[in-house]
């Protein structure tokens, strides 16, 4: 039914098809090896449901040899920005190089992000501790 559902919603292109009794991850992970991209949508479990089943995407994150896109339950129209998070490490220098890439393909904008916590502020008397910061 799936095979048959997938190939009646996109007719024009190739689907090959893969139907195993097997876990979820390490045959999602398996099958990445030779791919370029793997997707996997979420189910929208929230964060209990997902530690007492267990997470096929975060399985997936982890253990994927390619890169992994995750589509949320609600999807909107496409907006032509790639988003990226940048913290100057090897690991967000190839996500950057990867997304910079996506960008050229697309011809979409590329968002680089470079966020942090500040756990001080300035006062008259210097600078103090913010409520609630991690040491």
């Amino acid at each position: 039914m799936v095979a048959k559902d997938a190939l009646h919603l996109y007719p024009s292109i190739g689907i090959d098809f893969c139907a195993v009794d097997a876990e979820a991850v390490p045959k999602l992970v398996a099958e990445a090896v030779d791919a370029d991209l793997l997707i996997v949508g979420s189910s929208g479990t929230g964060a209990l449901e997902s530690f007492l089943l267990g997470s096929v995407v975060a399985g997936v994150l982890h253990k994927s040899p390619c890169p992994v896109v995750v589509v949320p339950v609600k999807v909107r129209d496409a907006v032509g920005r790639i988003a990226v998070g940048f913290d100057g490490s090897e690991a967000s220098s190839r996500a950057l190089r990867w997304a910079a890439a996506e960008v050229e393909r697309r011809d979409a904008e590329l968002i680089v992000i470079h966020a942090w916590h500040y756990p001080y502020r300035s006062t008259q008397g210097g600078s103090e501790r913010v409520l609630g910061s991690v040491a």
